[in-house]
């Protein structure tokens, strides 16, 4: 499912800068507006873009000094809108990010993806991060078949939610809910060969209540705070 929903997010990608393309083609036969570029001392472009009475509006392209597209989106009006998408070449091109812009400009949410390994043996990871007030972030990380290694989940890079660990197999190792960067409510191990219920520990913001322990799935120790 995981792979399905990555092959998906692929797609939409290309089909967006298929409709920018298009986008670009349209306005720069289109009287409102004037089709600028700007370019690099050595003759390689820089950016791309149309000003509609002198305010940026249309399509924007940016390029690093190789001529290779770092970054493309929409602007209205002189403020980014809708969706962007962002490379980083210094990963050769396999990080990408999708960025949202609300209608006044205001980034509200950001998908980033990369295909380079946080950990050995990880494929990639991906990290949603929503903004506003505060930002929240959830944060997976991969194996190379694809299952999911790790997730993570924090608000103003505090940890706050749940962080969940698994095995290669997908087994559940560890399980821990988090309040502004503290352990509250229980936190659980797995043996991740077997998938047993190895411990339970029950937190109240950071404090220690109780724990247990187990063997085969039974109860052998039990012990309060």
């Amino acid at each position: 499912m995981e792979k399905a929903l990555n092959l998906s997010i692929q797609l939409s990608r290309w089909s967006f800068i298929k409709l920018l393309l298009l986008l670009f083609l349209f306005y720069s036969c289109t009287s409102k507006y004037s089709a600028k570029e700007e370019y690099y001392p050595n003759g390689i472009i820089k950016e791309r873009y149309f000003l509609k009475e002198s305010t940026l509006d249309s399509l924007y392209q940016s390029f690093d000094k190789d001529g290779k597209l770092v970054m493309m989106g929409y602007y209205y009006m002189g403020k980014r809108k809708g969706v962007w998408i962002e490379w980083d070449l210094n990963t050769s091109n396999k990080d990408s990010a999708l960025l949202y812009y609300d209608s006044i400009g205001i980034l509200q949410k950001k998908h980033f993806f990369s295909e380079e390994p946080e950990l050995p043996g990880r494929l990639g990871y991906e990290r949603i991060s929503t903004y506003g007030k505060d930002t929240f972030e959830r944060s997976i990380t991969y194996y190379h078949n694809g299952q999911m290694a790790m997730e993570h989940n924090t608000i103003n890079k505090v940890p706050n939610g749940i962080f969940m660990y698994f095995t290669e197999a997908g087994i559940v190792t560890d399980s821990c809910n988090y309040s502004n960067g503290f352990e509250n409510g229980i936190c659980k191990e797995w043996n991740p060969k077997t998938g047993n219920l190895l411990s339970e520990k029950m937190y109240d913001n950071g404090k220690l209540l109780w724990e247990k322990s187990y063997k085969d799935g039974k109860l052998v120790r039990e012990k309060k705070y």
